[in-house]
């Protein structure tokens, strides 16, 4: 009896113990994924994981894109915020930038890759208008490529563009001559930006970011810009 006793203890631990190991994942149709202890599973209605440091998530099943149960003991979960692999679209806007040309107005829009959270590279093209000076205009192209550090919903980024000049147009004044106003006009030449700042990642698609930057442009006329970029990734 004392063996039978023993052994049917012996069973329920390694029943218990396989259980422990057992891990699920949920997989979200944002693109967050869930690991840690199943709690609770009701078809239709929700599903609730119980995390590696004590955190309950509870999702709607209409919010679960599937769900998997191993025997990983890997009980980390994937942060929601970080940015999620695939086609990533940016828009930004530097409304106050100061600049050896005046102060500008600065939009620019960037496409391209997210190989993951760390990496992204893209391609854009910024459109500058030098505020203050009739006329004045920069249109650069450029490749880009961005990183981003954190899990959390608030990160740092940092990232740079390298191109060339689609447009320029520049007038200033002949030094020799001050009575002279030269104007250069036309294609070519260097666009360089160097930025980092903060990042804040709502879903795995979407996020804001504010972000110093500086830049070099030479288009014929050489012009260093420094301001705060303030962007939309979708």
């Amino acid at each position: 009896m004392k063996r039978i006793i023993t052994f049917m203890l012996i069973a329920i631990c390694s029943i218990g113990i396989a259980s422990a190991q057992r891990v699920t994942t949920v997989y979200l149709n944002n693109g967050s994924i869930i690991k840690g202890e199943l709690a609770e599973y009701i078809p239709g209605k929700k599903v609730s994981i119980q995390t590696a440091d004590g955190s309950l998530f509870v999702y709607n099943t209409d919010e679960v894109k599937s769900i998997e149960t191993t025997s990983a003991t890997d009980t980390s979960v994937t942060s929601k915020h970080m940015a999620r692999r695939g086609y990533r679209g940016m828009v930004e806007l530097a409304p106050f930038t100061l600049s050896t040309s005046g102060p500008t107005l600065n939009l620019s829009t960037t496409h391209g890759y997210q190989f993951n959270h760390n990496l992204f590279l893209g391609g854009g093209i910024g459109f500058y208008t030098y505020l203050g000076q009739s006329g004045e205009t920069d249109v650069p192209l450029y490749i880009a490529i961005q990183s981003n550090v954190g899990e959390k919903k608030a990160q740092f980024t940092y990232g740079a563009r390298v191109g060339t000049m689609l447009y320029t147009k520049h007038e200033y004044t002949n030094p020799a001559d001050p009575t002279i106003t030269e104007i250069n006009e036309g294609t070519g030449g260097l666009y360089f930006n160097l930025n980092l700042g903060l990042r804040l990642g709502f879903t795995p698609q979407y996020a804001m970011t504010i972000k110093p930057q500086l830049e070099l442009l030479y288009g014929g006329f050489p012009t260093i810009n420094f301001g705060l970029n303030f962007g939309f990734e979708f």
